[in-house]
């Protein structure tokens, strides 16, 4: 059985993956593609620091899940 916390940090990669391809999704459209160069900039790091954090719960989580 998961700890508290344990739930907590699966609960979070779970969030973690859905923003990602969310962000991803979006990065795929026209109205990505009309934004000011700028915004699309702040949108693609944001993508990647999504994608970072969702990468180290994930690897959290597998030791988890692994033990259990």
């Amino acid at each position: 059985m998961l700890q508290p916390h344990q739930q907590r940090i699966i609960a979070e990669r779970d969030e973690m993956q859905s923003r990602w391809y969310q962000n991803e999704s979006y990065l795929d459209t026209v109205e990505f593609q009309n934004m000011p160069k700028m915004s699309q900039d702040h949108m693609l790091k944001q993508a990647a620091d999504v994608l970072q954090y969702f990468v180290i719960l994930r690897d959290r989580a597998q030791v988890f899940e692994e033990l259990n």
